[in-house]
């Protein structure tokens, strides 16, 4: 099916099969997407005659169609044409489309620079197009493989995609870091030596300055308070050098 678009655009339309390749998913959470209306669609619509509503006209124009025995002086023929292509329809009947595989469509819109993705024209821009409301005789059934998508609006899906996983991927970063600080440093997982090991870290080198080696305590200040806390002699000295800051001379604080 092909549609001509006015001043040269042609916006790309994508199947349910062209979003799922394109977005790498499966064709049924493209339908659960749209069922969601998470992704906006539209219609390819065949060959039918369509009757133009003119903008404000709706009410009659509608009491005109569903009686038309009532009107005969009414000129059908005058608003009626025959069009196909791809067209703006209700939400509703996309998402019960996608639900149900199927769906009549009585009315459709032909498409707006806003939907050709051009957001930079307005309505009363001398480059406005589109925006007609037209109703179907007869209605026409749609079915899944008659929804499109606009490649416009699955890329940008695809870019809140990816933002969206970079977002959760910083956020379990974050929550892993915040979870390391609950036990420092070592997460949840805790012993009586490690927790002596945290203490002697927080009493002995909090303050420690590198620009002044006076404000380090001696492994043997470290050690001795270990052994008061009921650590094995040898096990205090080792404790000791572990927390020992990284090239701090040896000698007598100076």
């Amino acid at each position: 099916m092909t549609i001509d678009f006015p001043y040269g655009l042609k916006p790309r339309f994508l199947t349910t099969e062209q979003v799922a390749s394109h977005l790498n998913i499966t064709v049924d959470i493209v339908r659960s997407l749209i069922e969601q209306g998470l992704l906006f669609s539209y219609a390819a619509i065949p060959s039918t005659p369509m009757i133009f509503i003119p903008n404000g006209k709706e009410k009659i124009m509608r009491k005109f169609i569903s009686n038309p025995e009532a009107f005969p002086e009414f000129d059908f023929e005058k608003f009626t044409r025959v069009r196909s292509g791809i067209f703006r329809v209700s939400i509703n009947a996309i998402i019960s489309t996608a639900i149900k595989g199927s769906s009549f469509v009585d009315t459709v819109w032909s498409l707006t620079p806003f939907d050709c993705g051009h957001d930079d024209i307005n309505e009363n821009d001398p480059g406005w197009f589109g925006g007609q409301c037209y109703c179907l005789k007869p209605p026409v059934e749609i079915t899944l493989s008659d929804i499109r998508a606009s490649f416009r609006l699955v890329n940008t899906h695809r870019e809140l995609d990816d933002t969206s996983r970079k977002i959760q991927i910083l956020e379990e970063k974050e929550n892993a870091l915040q979870e390391n600080k609950k036990g420092w440093p070592w997460g949840d997982y805790e012993t009586e030596l490690l927790r002596k090991l945290a203490l002697a870290a927080k009493r002995f080198w909090v303050l420690y300055d590198p620009e002044d080696p006076t404000t380090a305590p001696t492994s043997t200040q470290v050690s001795q308070w270990l052994i008061q806390q009921g650590v094995a002699s040898r096990v205090a000295e080792i404790m000791a050098q572990i927390l020992r800051a990284d090239g701090l001379p040896k000698g007598p604080r100076k």
